[in-house]
C-alpha cells in the first residue's frame, strides 16, 4: 500500500503547496539567469536557444542575404523529485539556453548558428536541441531544433522561430544593426505537487 504525498508528513498535517498552483516563476528573454532552490514538484518549461546572426548585402540595388538560424525549442512538463538547485538560463543572441537540476544538465536548447563566409557563404544551421534522459518528463509539447537560415535576394524576413511564444531563438537575416533577430528565453511554472 502506497501512501500519496499529500498525506505526508505522517504526523497528520499535509504537504502544502510550496506555490499557487498555476503560478509563473519566471518568463523572461535572455540574457537573463533564474537561480535559486526548487521544491519537489510538477513544473511546465518552455526554453528557446537564442537567434543567430545573418548578414545582408546590397548588390546593383538589389538586398541579397544569407540568415542565420533559429534557436531550439522545448516545452512541456517535467517532476522535480526532490527539493534541489536549478538553474535556468535564457541566452542571448548567439547564445545556447539551459536548464541544470542538482548541478546536472538536463536540457540545452540549441543557439541558432551564424550565417558563414559573406556574400559565398551560406546561412546558419538551427539550434540543436538535447534532453538528458534522467530527467523525469510528465509531458512533451515540442523538443524542436531551430529552422535553418534562408539564403536569398528578396523576401528579406528573419528565420522563423520553433517556439510558440514571444518568437523566441528568431534568426537574424541581416548584421546585428538590423536588429531583427531575436534572444532566447525561459518560462517556468508551477503546476502541482505530482
Amino acid at each position: 500500500m502506497s501512501i500519496k504525498a499529500a498525506f505526508w508528513p505522517m504526523s497528520g498535517g499535509a504537504v502544502r503547496e510550496p506555490f499557487d498552483p498555476n503560478q509563473v516563476l519566471i518568463e523572461k528573454t535572455g540574457p537573463n539567469t533564474y537561480s535559486g532552490i526548487l521544491p519537489a514538484g510538477i513544473y511546465d518549461l518552455i526554453i528557446a536557444g537564442g537567434g543567430g546572426e545573418g548578414r545582408s548585402w546590397n548588390f546593383g540595388g538589389v538586398i541579397f542575404h544569407n540568415a542565420g538560424g533559429s534557436g531550439a525549442a522545448w516545452e512541456g512538463q517535467f517532476y522535480n523529485p526532490t527539493e534541489q538547485q536549478i538553474t535556468l538560463y535564457a541566452g542571448n543572441v548567439m547564445e545556447d539556453s539551459f536548464l541544470d537540476l542538482g548541478g546536472v544538465r538536463m536540457i540545452t536548447a540549441g543557439k541558432g548558428g551564424n550565417y558563414s563566409g559573406g556574400s559565398t557563404g551560406q546561412p546558419g544551421d538551427g539550434g540543436i536541441i538535447s534532453v538528458n534522459g534522467a530527467l523525469t518528463v510528465v509531458q512533451q509539447r515540442k523538443a524542436q531544433n531551430g529552422n535553418r537560415g534562408s539564403r536569398g535576394s528578396t523576401g528579406t524576413s528573419p528565420t522563423a522561430s520553433v517556439c510558440s511564444i514571444y518568437n523566441w531563438g528568431q534568426g537574424s537575416w541581416g548584421y546585428a544593426s538590423e536588429a531583427n533577430w531575436v534572444a532566447g528565453g525561459i518560462r517556468l511554472q508551477y503546476i502541482r505537487l505530482e
